[in-house]
Parts: structure tokens; sequence; C-alpha cells
């Protein structure tokens, strides 16, 4: 099954704090040759071109997915919905580097995070920062993503958002006021305003533990949401928890999420991409194996 799987891997996946050539190396030597190349990484130089040498001499796939690759300087979060013109004009211009390297490394998706109502500096804890008004914020955000879907479609690069994550901890007197696209009419206004004006080519990263902590905050239908949004979907991060914490834990054939897997396993055109966090390399395989039942 060497390229006809549909399962990758996320190189977040790993424990040991590698770098990117570092765990590209060690996946294939396992015989993980599908690899979700994420951000949680050490700076390496000239990483492009390490990993396109290394396509030809051990041929993998790739998809690319938010802060990647990482940078040389201070880590930043991009927030195309900044009410600071700075700030958005600078995460702009990161997805669209982002969907040059996915044209340079023949990436299968190249995808990138909501926006935010407030800058986060150094987490994504909200520590009293202005919260900017929606709808100023979603004009930002809006007009932000159809430049980059009008950059990628011209690259020819598949793309795809994710929606943020509302744990816990991230309500404000048990309201989300700080992040975007979390709920239907939300990502049901995004997609009609897009299509207005003629933008078909945004698909929609779907992370089932992401949906699973922000339906039972929210107070939402898991299975309503997917069933809504389901033909907008081009891949799936997976991962579990408790429903309160986004955790990144590994998954069970019999939970929720193994049940909803199970439901999408014949779309054919939708990519899987465990992102389950701090494994050795027994465990990826262990739950990539798990996948394989799930999935086939």
């Amino acid at each position: 099954m060497h390229f006809q799987e549909k399962i990758f891997v996320s190189s977040s996946c790993l424990k040991p704090k590698l770098s990117i050539s570092e765990i590209v190396d060690l996946y294939l030597k396992n015989k993980i040759n599908k690899i979700e190349l994420g951000s949680s990484h050490k700076y390496e130089e000239n990483i492009i071109s390490k990993l396109k040498k290394k396509k030809k001499e051990n041929p993998f796939e790739c998809t690319i997915h938010a802060y990647f690759p990482p940078l040389e300087d201070s880590f930043f979060f991009v927030n195309l919905a900044s009410n600071k013109p700075k700030i958005a004009l600078r995460s702009k211009n990161f997805v669209k580097k982002m969907i040059d390297y996915s044209a340079e490394l023949d990436a299968k998706m190249c995808s990138f995070h909501s926006g935010f109502r407030w800058d986060p500096v150094d987490s994504l804890k909200y520590n009293g920062q202005e919260i900017y008004d929606y709808d100023k914020s979603y004009q930002i955000f809006l007009q932000n993503i159809k430049e980059i879907c009008i950059y990628a479609e011209k690259k020819n690069v598949p793309l795809a958002f994710e929606p943020n994550v509302v744990s816990a901890n991230s309500l404000i007197n048990g309201k989300n006021l700080l992040l975007m696209m979390c709920e239907h009419d939300e990502i049901r206004k995004l997609y009609k305003d897009l299509e207005d004006t003629g933008i078909r080519n945004l698909q929609l990263l779907l992370d089932v533990g992401h949906l699973k902590v922000t339906a039972n905050n929210l107070n939402y239908s898991f299975d309503d949401f997917i069933k809504e949004f389901k033909k907008y979907i081009g891949e799936i991060h997976i991962h579990d928890n408790d429903g309160l914490m986004d955790t990144h834990d590994q998954i069970t054939q019999n939970s929720k999420i193994g049940k909803v897997l199970e439901s999408l396993k014949n779309e054919k055109d939708m990519i899987f991409t465990l992102e389950a966090g701090k494994l050795s390399i027994d465990e990826i395989k262990e739950q990539k194996e798990l996948l394989r039942i799930i999935l086939y």
C-alpha cells in the first residue's frame, strides 16, 4: 500500500523534539511515507531543498500545516483577522509562503488556522488584551482569505482552513469572545461569502479532537456539524480528549472519534492525518495500524 492508503502522520506526533529532517528520516525508516509537515520543531536551514532531495532519494507524500517551516527568529501567531495591519499583513504573507513551499514539494494539502479576535503574544492564553470587534475582524479575515485562495489557485495548491478550538479555559464569562470560525453560522457565512465572489477552492480541515471540545463547550451537536459541512472537508486531523481540553490523546476504536472516522471511511478524496501528540515511534505505528482497521 505504498501510495494507496490515505493515512498521513503529522511530524508533531513524535515525542522527541527533532528537526523536520530527522523526523522525515525516522518516519521513512519505519515505512511511514505520508507525512504532514508541521511546526513544533527547531529551525533548520535550507529545509525545503533538503526535503526535495529526500523526496527524490526516497519518495514520500506530504501535506503542509500551520507554521511550517519553523521560523529562525522569534515565533509569532499567524492571525489573519488581526486589526493591526502589520500583523495581518505578516500573517497573510506567511500563509502565501506556505503555499509557495507546498507547490515546490507537491504537497497534497496546505492548511492554516482561523483568525483570532485578539493578538496572542506568547501563548493562546488570554491576558486582558484588547478584544476586537467581531464584524471588523471577520471582514479582515474574509479579505485575506480571498487573496490567499486566489493565490493558491494560481499555484495549483489544495488549500484548507482549520476552525479554532474552544476549550473551557478560553471562554470569558461562559462565552466565546476570542476565537473565530468555531460555530455553524460563522463557517456557513464564510463559504457563502466566498462562493458569492466565485471562490470555491477553500476546503475545511476538520480536526475531530478540536470539534469534540468545541461542540461540548459551546453546546452543539458534534454529528450535526459534520453532517452540515461534510461536503467541504478535505482533510481530517485525528486525536482524542475528554471533551473539555485539547490534549491530543491517542484514539481508540470504540470511542466517539473512532465511530465518526468509521462513518467517513468511504470518502475517497479525504486525507486522514494522525495528530495525537507525545508518541514514541512504536506508538505512532500502533495508532496508524488502528486507523487502517477503522478506515479500510
